[in-house]
């Protein structure tokens, strides 16, 4: 896969939710990041899901060790 930049979104889905549920809104979006590309540090204030669609993906939780890795076709959800 050529890509010109190292890391890619593409937006899949964002659904608006009743709001008088304790969830007002979910975004689901496709992230191709390049082989050997370490994205900068960053945070994520909410729950996220994560899938392996190509090879593996290796990443930290602050304080936690080892790293966590997604393998190929494997599900990672971090609240």
């Amino acid at each position: 896969m050529t890509m010109t930049q190292p890391v890619m979104r593409k937006e899949l889905l964002t659904a608006l939710i009743d709001q008088r549920k304790l969830v007002a809104k979910i975004e689901t979006q496709e992230v191709t990041i390049n082989v050997g590309i370490e994205p900068p540090l960053h945070l994520h204030p909410f729950p996220t899901v994560g899938v392996a669609t190509e090879g593996q993906i290796a990443f930290e939780i602050e304080g936690e060790r080892p790293l966590h890795l997604i393998r190929l076709g494997t599900l990672q959800l971090n609240l």
